[in-house]
């Protein structure tokens, strides 16, 4: 069933919609009689003010927008859900896009999120991604190496201590799994580990290596090497 309208109130009442939005506004002169039948018509109908006609009185809209690559990655899920969390302590509400990982489909997510008027955008961009200017405050979470980027996790830093740890144990062929060698974030992971295999390699040679699951059939060929 279809919102009602101010326009439905109106025809009802067989005013005006600016009477109406008026009334319900508590703006402009309507008589206290008027003003209260037009609000019982409007629970009648189910009315119920919000959405872009508020965001159009207030230049508010109560809302923040979530772009992220994949919701299927559990990561991002429990990221959103904490997002949300704070968004609703704060007295906003939230939506979920997902890009599925496709540079276009987060083009048009965000201008979506734009033209519904979110007050701000957190952004999980697609590996690669380029962050055109918007109109909205937009954060950004990923690397320290993407541009505009507000907050990450120290991927440098966790390789330093992926080595340190796993070299401490006597271990020191290594393999790094990752979804793509061309991710900033493997990108961040290996040069961590490299620094740190740097720092505490002597006579032996610490080996950290990188199988891209995108390429499954070389995986088991870089382990036999």
């Amino acid at each position: 069933m279809a919102q009602p309208r101010l326009k439905d109130i109106a025809d009802a009442l067989g005013i005006s919609v600016a009477t109406v939005s008026n009334a319900l506004g508590q703006k402009g002169r309507v008589s206290v009689e008027l003003a209260d039948r037009i609000r019982i018509e409007a629970e009648s109908q189910g009315y119920a003010p919000g959405g872009p006609g508020r965001a159009l009185r207030t230049g508010r809209s109560g809302m923040v927008g979530m772009v992220v690559p994949d919701l299927t990655n559990p990561l991002f899920p429990r990221m959103a859900q904490a997002l949300e969390r704070e968004c609703a302590s704060a007295g906003y509400d939230m939506l979920i896009a997902d890009s599925h990982g496709d540079s276009s489909a987060q083009d048009a997510a965000i201008l979506r999120l734009v033209r519904r008027g979110a007050e701000g955008i957190v952004l999980i961009p697609r590996r690669g991604t380029r962050i055109a200017d918007i109109p909205t405050p937009l954060a950004v979470i990923d690397t320290p190496s993407t541009h505009r980027n507000d907050s990450s996790a120290d991927h440098f830093q966790g390789g330093t201590a992926i080595v340190a740890h796993l070299t401490g144990l006597g271990h020191r062929k290594l393999l790094l799994l990752g979804e793509s060698a061309r991710s900033p974030v493997q990108t961040d992971r290996i040069a961590g580990m490299q620094r740190q295999r740097c720092e505490i390699v002597a006579e032996e040679e610490v080996q950290p290596l990188l199988a891209d699951l995108q390429r499954r059939g070389r995986c088991g060929e870089r382990l036999d090497a």
